[in-house]
């Protein structure tokens, strides 16, 4: 890529994907060798994934104790500006966008560089709560420490954005520079969201939570992709997640390296249906994405302004709010959780 083959701007992101995520993820996890070392070392082979410090407040410490709980999982908290993820957020109007194409795109191609990579550093670091995300405590650190890492980081940014400024020839053009600059990291944010989306942000992983933390993490997660089907589909989903298709599996025993995960499912999936556990798994990342979709659209809808707007007069109270209720109930499939059907279309279908 220093050389200025355009194709490198694809293939380099995603091999640093393909990497990271099967050894970055382990190693913050503890879970790729029974020497700290090893996994404190390969953990920070990979800055383009995240700095360690952060991910273990984001991800070890909040997301994985608190999956899917409001005010704890900090998940949920990313990007709460402009993009809402649980219906206990106050609506705002921005939130009615991000449901639609470009909205999805531009979050999908900024999530993991902009968002949790710069914006939730910056708050670690600088924030008065000094909590991640304002849900998480920060680990109490010296100055000193804090301050490594503020400046590891703030190198990192400027050679992730830099280099070709600077290494690149003077026959190369501004704008071409820039793309290498950020296409790359826009490539490989897509294939972090796509991994890690769709797991937890689906209706049915949004519906239930559980007293029992190990029946809350799975009612919470959802798989992609069949390990008992076997073949070409299920390894690409397999090794392109580094395993996170097992998401359930992995949220019971995050420090188990994800080479075992498939052995466990057999085995989790079997003590789910003994016990009466829902158990949710998709067919790949095309059904994955469309529950996402599905979630996104549910949480850009103002809950009170679609109670108010559907309220019928009271002399057909009876008829048309008991077929908006129960219209809402069945497309949502979740009673907590509104999603638009409008009015017009429901008077059509009552008239047929």
């Amino acid at each position: 890529m220093a050389r200025g083959n355009p194709i490198m701007m694809i293939i380099c992101p995603l091999a640093g994907w393909f990497c990271g995520v099967n050894a970055f993820h382990d190693g913050c996890h503890f879970a790729l060798s029974t020497n700290p070392f090893i996994n404190s070392f390969v953990g920070g082979l990979f800055p383009f994934f995240s700095s360690p410090f952060a991910w273990y407040h984001q991800h070890i410490i909040g997301h994985h104790v608190h999956c899917n709980m409001e005010y704890h999982d900090p998940d949920l908290f990313h990007g709460v500006d402009i993009h809402r993820e649980h219906k206990a957020h106050p609506f705002r109007a921005i939130y009615a966008r991000q449901a639609k194409v470009l909205s999805i795109v531009f979050h999908f191609v900024v999530g993991s560089w902009l968002g949790l990579g710069l914006g939730s550093n910056i708050n670690l670091i600088f924030s008065k709560s000094q909590t991640y995300n304002g849900v998480i405590p920060r680990i109490p650190v010296s100055t000193f420490t804090l301050t490594l890492h503020a400046l590891s980081r703030l190198m990192f940014f400027i050679v992730q954005f830099g280099w070709p400024f600077f290494t690149l020839g003077p026959e190369t053009g501004f704008f071409t520079k820039l793309a290498y600059a950020i296409v790359p990291s826009m490539v490989f944010s897509v294939c972090f969201m796509l991994n890690t989306q769709i797991n937890h942000l689906t209706p049915s992983a949004m519906k239930e939570k559980s007293l029992d933390w190990t029946v809350h993490q799975v009612i919470t997660a959802q798989n992609f992709g069949d390990p008992k089907k076997g073949g070409a589909a299920w390894w690409f989903h397999y090794l392109f997640s580094g395993g996170l298709n097992l998401q359930m599996e992995h949220h019971l025993f995050p420090t188990v390296n994800h080479c075992h995960l498939m052995v466990v499912s057999e085995i989790v999936e079997r003590t789910c249906a003994e016990y009466g556990v829902r158990y949710t798994r998709v067919s790949g990342y095309l059904e994955g994405m469309t529950e996402y979709i599905k979630h996104t659209t549910m949480m850009s809808i103002d809950a009170d302004a679609v109670e108010t707007v559907s309220k019928p007069k009271p002399e057909t109270e009876v008829g048309i709010s008991k077929i908006i209720r129960e219209t809402v109930k069945e497309v949502a499939k979740v009673d907590s959780v509104p999603v638009v059907v409008p009015v017009p279309q429901i008077l059509k279908l009552k008239e047929e």
